[in-house]
């Protein structure tokens, strides 16, 4: 019975003691034992790592492990990579000479009551997720892990959208006019997001003017969708205007990437002959005993008051002098409309001699501001009338004044 009972307590004991050391060993930060060393990752703010992290391959980084002793002095340190421990020459210890380094290290000195050690990893090449473990234990064999998950992705290789404007580099057409210019588009890596149509640079805000695969844009730029999104081959109409002009149609894909086709349209004119050119046509003071209305049709001066005239004198300002009542202005009447030109609006070089054609007699009308009536007309003035049959450019050749009468009058010249 003696033996029996010797027998038991020895068993009882054996079982305390193995499960003791199964505490002891699981312990810490890492298995819950409270006398296990501490250990985590510390952000050294140089670049160091303290939480999971996506790198590239071969890329090199670093961690910073803080340990601290708790119950027991610290004993060892150990690096493993998703479970498995690393060969010394696969990470580097910043704080230990290359020829002393071991994997578990070792510890010895103030070292065993806790350290601040910079590793240095290269990520492997292959992608993927990969688990780096530091495992601390003490004298005890009480042990506390702390993590990093390192994610290696290589870099997205970012293909451009391009674009290219099939109708070619240079357009001639006249103002006004509908341009179909061809255009093939291919998306990149991302998909395109939206085209756009600049003009001299400039975004263009009169969306009526342009129109993409015959439907006018209802933004500048314009969004796009499935299946244009993805590429396309298809006509972005442009209603042009006067002058010779740069343009660039753009697209833009969902991450900014963006490609330019780039072309110009020169105007060209349509050149159609003047139907009539007069000089030195007379027109006077309405106030007088002579003709104060003008007949453009025609060439000649009219009364003020004849149905047949587009443009007449004003007369005198019976408020002034004789010597200096004659207003020198003229209106328009019988439907008529009167405008001043504006040269600074039209192709330089424009002059009254230069003009040949109806259509710059109507590009020198648009230049201008209606005026009813004009100002007191000088020598050299330009002035533009639109009938309901034509329209005609005016040149102010003369004007002679009389201070005695009201025989004062102008020569003019017309075009239309």
């Amino acid at each position: 019975m003696y033996r029996i009972k010797i027998f038991i307590f020895a068993m009882v004991c054996s079982t305390i003691f193995f499960t003791s050391c199964d505490d002891d060993t699981t312990g810490g930060s890492g298995g819950g034992n409270v006398n296990a060393p501490f250990v985590s990752l510390q952000d050294d703010g140089g670049g160091s790592l303290s939480f999971d992290t996506t790198v590239e391959p071969g890329q090199v980084f670093r961690v910073q492990v803080d340990a601290t002793s708790n119950v027991a002095q610290l004993k060892a340190i150990s690096v493993s990579r998703d479970g498995f421990s690393l060969d010394v020459s696969e990470f580097d210890n910043l704080q230990v000479d290359d020829a002393e380094e071991q994997n578990p290290q070792l510890l010895f000195g103030t070292d065993k009551d806790g350290f601040l050690w910079t590793y240095e990893f290269t990520a492997p090449e292959t992608e993927g997720s990969y688990l780096y473990d530091f495992e601390l234990t003490d004298d005890d064999n009480l042990s506390s892990i702390t993590s990093i998950t390192i994610t290696v992705e290589g870099v997205l290789e970012v293909i451009q959208p391009t674009i290219d404007v099939m109708t070619g580099s240079t357009i001639e057409a006249p103002a006004n006019t509908l341009v179909s210019v061809n255009v093939a588009a291919t998306m990149g890596t991302y998909d395109i997001a939206s085209i756009s149509v600049l003009e001299d640079g400039v975004e263009i805000s009169d969306l009526s003017r342009i129109r993409f695969d015959n439907v006018e844009f209802d933004d500048n730029p314009m969004p796009l969708f499935s299946p244009q999104s993805e590429g396309f081959t298809e006509s972005v109409i442009i209603r042009t205007i006067n002058g010779n002009h740069d343009y660039i149609i753009r697209i833009t894909d969902t991450e900014d990437n963006s490609a330019e086709g780039a072309f110009s349209i020169v105007e060209t004119m349509t050149s159609t002959a003047l139907d009539e050119s007069y000089d030195f046509v007379l027109v006077s003071n309405a106030s007088g005993p002579n003709q104060g209305g003008l007949d453009l049709d025609a060439g000649v001066a009219v009364a003020s008051a004849s149905p047949d005239a587009e443009l007449r004198d004003l007369g005198i300002d019976l408020n002034q002098p004789n010597a200096s009542n004659w207003l020198q202005q003229v209106e328009a009447v019988n439907g008529s409309t009167l405008r001043i030109v504006n040269v600074g609006n039209l192709p330089d070089g424009f002059s009254y001699d230069s003009v040949v054609s109806k259509e710059e007699v109507t590009d020198a009308f648009n230049s201008g501001n209606t005026v009813d009536p004009s100002p007191a007309l000088q020598i050299g003035d330009l002035l533009a009338v639109s009938s309901a049959t034509n329209i005609y450019l005016i040149r102010v050749d003369d004007i002679v004044v009389t201070a005695s009468d009201n025989e004062d009058f102008y020569s003019f010249s017309i075009k239309y």
